[in-house]
């Protein structure tokens, strides 16, 4: 299982906007918020009080609960006897199995996640002037825009973080850095834009928009508030092929600049290791067990148009 998550890691995207939480059995209830502060029908503006009267005692709509079941998906990989006996070529082989299952699980479970969202979360009408493949696009007064849009009142939903796919990644990057006789005064203006890895940070909408490589809808821009998450990801962890927790050596460098160790919950990822009688081959079982529900779904937005 370590070596499986030091495999998965580098692709899992969304950890820091979701939150995880376990499941004892593979059904499950979550609250949802149907309805804001503000725009709650049972919202009342607090009466004159006259002492030593009671307060009068108000009422307030409640969340709704609702069910789903978690979802098992995975796969096998084998792993011939004349592979495993062929040294160092077998270990490159089994080490490869490992990268191949990681990335592939790792895929999958982003695919999942972003799909749920953009179904569940919230959109938008198209509010650019232009794309942002043209010349004419307007780029960070899109995001400042998009900002706006993601302000709700009653709801405390900011807009932090922002998703795109590759080609909208790089044509916001390309826009936003273009050096040009301009680009001293929108950088006074706009702050220092910082272009790095696969995120762009605007200073001036507040915003940092991450590449994402998978599953991703072209034109699409998603929206999301790192402080207030809006979405759950329900998972189960089956004792006798999982673990509750996993240490694993993590691919980002410590202060001293080596790889560190780190301790993450498990979200429902199971290994299993069977060997054939028959054959002799050895089996690699893959699989994870969880599902996504987005709970707030003005905290999800999705904006279309670029």
């Amino acid at each position: 299982m370590p070596v499986m998550y030091e495999k998965m890691e580098p692709h899992l995207n969304w950890g820091a906007w979701i939150n995880l939480i376990p499941s004892a059995d593979q059904a499950f209830t979550y609250l949802y918020d149907s309805t804001g502060k503000s725009s709650d029908s049972k919202k009342e503006t607090p009466p004159k009080h006259t002492f030593p009267a009671k307060f009068p005692e108000l009422d307030r709509s409640r969340k709704s609960i609702t069910s789903a079941v978690l979802q098992e998906h995975g796969f096998a990989i084998r792993i011939p006897r004349s592979i495993i006996l062929n040294t160092p070529r077998g270990k490159n082989e089994i080490m490869d199995a490992f990268e191949s299952a990681g990335f592939w699980m790792a895929e999958a479970i982003n695919t999942t996640i972003l799909s749920t969202l953009m179904a569940d979360g919230t959109t938008t009408a198209s509010l650019p002037t232009a794309t942002w493949d043209l010349g004419t696009a307007t780029y960070i007064q899109d995001l400042l825009a998009f900002g706006k849009q993601v302000r709700r009142e009653g709801y405390p939903f900011r807009m932090t973080d922002g998703f795109v796919n590759e080609a909208g990644w790089y044509e916001l990057a390309g826009g936003v850095t273009i050096y040009d006789a301009d680009y001293a005064s929108r950088e006074k203006i706009f702050g220092m834009i910082d272009v790095s890895k696969d995120t762009i940070y605007i200073p001036v909408a507040k915003v940092t928009v991450h590449l994402v490589m998978s599953g991703a809808t072209d034109g699409s821009f998603l929206a999301l508030d790192r402080n207030n998450k809006a979405a759950e990801l329900h998972y189960f962890n089956d004792p006798e092929y999982a673990t509750a927790k996993v240490s694993y050596m993590s691919t980002d460098a410590g202060s001293d600049g080596k790889p560190k160790a780190i301790t993450v919950p498990n979200m429902g990822i199971h290994f299993q290791k069977i060997y054939e009688e028959d054959t002799h081959d050895t089996v690699l079982q893959f699989w994870y067990n969880n599902k996504t529900v987005v709970t707030k779904a003005y905290g999800v937005n999705i904006l279309t148009g670029i």
